[in-house]
């Protein structure tokens, strides 16, 4: 009898370490931020799926990513900084996806690059409840020393087959794609900056690499 209730209680054991492990009896505050993380690398890996959240979804997800550390949180998966928030606003960067230009435009708007111009392409969405305004100096390029790239505004305005962020306003839930270029110098490469993302309620720090 006394072996059958310590076999009986090693089940027992394993059956809570199992309960555990699947989010069954751990506590509330574990489990809500194991969802956080799932959904974090959910959207990573499924490029427009934000816009197809329920708003309650978008909002609450919103809210967590405030609420956790998200730098120490994000820098457990390696590249998972190309999805977040600046205030309201979801940011993702389509990573490996940058393009290098020694010159853009047409015959009319030709512009001849000084380095090379870099064709940024993102996915926005206002996880808000109203309409958003965007426009290009809300980007940035951030290297080493908080050496700063600002925009070329010209250069974007002189897109071709790319709908270039000048001034664009986004209703809530809905995905805009668009592309902010930037003019950087000769041997920079996309894996050296971040694209920081600022508005007034926030500011996200984005891989492009």
């Amino acid at each position: 009898m006394r072996y059958r209730g310590v076999i009986l209680g090693l089940w027992v054991g394993v059956l809570a370490g199992c309960g555990t492990a699947f989010g069954v009896g751990a506590p509330p505050q574990h489990n809500a931020k194991q969802q956080f993380e799932a959904q974090v690398r959910y959207l990573k890996h499924h490029k427009g799926a934000f816009s197809k959240l329920s708003r309650a979804k978008q909002m609450h997800l919103m809210q967590e990513y405030i609420r956790y550390d998200k730098r120490a949180l994000l820098a457990k998966y390696h590249g998972a900084e190309d999805v977040g928030f600046a205030g309201s606003l979801f940011v993702q960067t389509d990573t490996h996806t940058v393009q290098e230009y020694e010159a853009v435009g047409g015959s009319g708007d030709y512009q001849q690059a000084n380095g090379s111009f870099w064709v940024v392409p993102v996915i926005l969405n206002d996880a808000g409840n109203a309409s958003m305004t965007v426009n290009a100096n809300m980007f940035a390029l951030v290297g080493r020393g908080a050496v700063t790239y600002s925009p070329s505004l010209s250069a974007d305005s002189a897109l071709t087959g790319v709908t270039g962020i000048t001034e664009n306003s986004i209703n809530p839930g809905v995905d805009f794609h668009g592309a902010v270029v930037f003019e950087m110098p000769v041997g920079m490469k996309p894996s050296q900056v971040r694209l920081r993302v600022q508005t007034p309620r926030g500011r996200a720090l984005l891989h492009i690499n």
